[in-house]
């Protein structure tokens, strides 16, 4: 039984991690008061971005080239939202719009109709010494590749930042009463800024772990469990 059910509860774990990142992302633009519906362009440029990164040197800095193009395209939507005050539900679907067009047409431009995910250099699962011996818990929890150990870090951590800290204080005013928050001398809109390239990074890394981290999920664990 448990060698079904460990693989089931691995590939689960890593599965929710890209999901993950881009939903904390999105948290922090909302405690900012953006409504991001662009992240899902995000994501798939972080995708992109990862893949041509990946080829060329590497899965790190596919990791730091998804995360450049998921803020890149974001930066577009802080543009016009922040910058030029242009309704979010709107500038928000023209940026998915955008994101999905451009990165299909760069894909089929650079890797034509072939594709490239099967050359693509990606990370394996880690096992952390110790830890991943615990029965059940630990091969689900503890044999995972280093973006999933990056998330169990991020979580308590933004949560720690968000309710502990002046910045954290500073968004969170910015998102229930700018004109209160810009009274007591907080800039709303550089608030609003640096929350958006938060929630760009987090989307390009979502999409960046889709492509580097995702492979063989399953049938790789079930080889394992075998």
């Amino acid at each position: 039984m448990e060698a079904i059910l460990v693989p089931f509860l691995q590939a689960t774990i890593r599965t929710a991690t890209p999901l993950a990142f881009a939903a904390l992302g999105e948290q922090v633009a909302e405690r900012a008061g953006v409504i991001f519906l662009g992240l899902e362009g995000a994501i798939i440029a972080g995708c992109l971005g990862a893949l041509v990164a990946s080829g060329l040197a590497g899965p790190v800095a596919g990791f730091a080239g998804g995360i450049g193009a998921g803020m890149l395209l974001t930066a577009v939507f802080a543009l016009f939202v922040v910058r030029l005050r242009t309704d979010q539900i709107i500038a928000g679907t023209a940026v998915t719009m955008l994101g999905l067009g451009l990165t299909g047409a760069l894909y089929r431009g650079l890797f034509g109709t072939s594709g490239a995910a099967l050359g693509t250099p990606t990370v394996a699962p880690i096992a952390l010494p110790g830890l991943s011996q615990i029965p059940v818990i630990g091969p689900t929890l503890f044999h995972q590749p280093l973006p999933t150990y990056g998330l169990y870090l991020l979580v308590p951590a933004l949560a720690w930042w968000i309710r502990r800290t002046h910045a954290g204080l500073a968004l969170r005013a910015t998102g229930e009463h700018a004109e209160a928050a810009a009274a007591a001398g907080i800039a709303p809109a550089r608030v609003r800024l640096a929350a958006l390239a938060f929630t760009g990074a987090m989307g390009g890394l979502c999409g960046a772990t889709l492509v580097l981290a995702q492979v063989g999920t399953f049938s790789e664990g079930m080889s394992a469990g075998r």
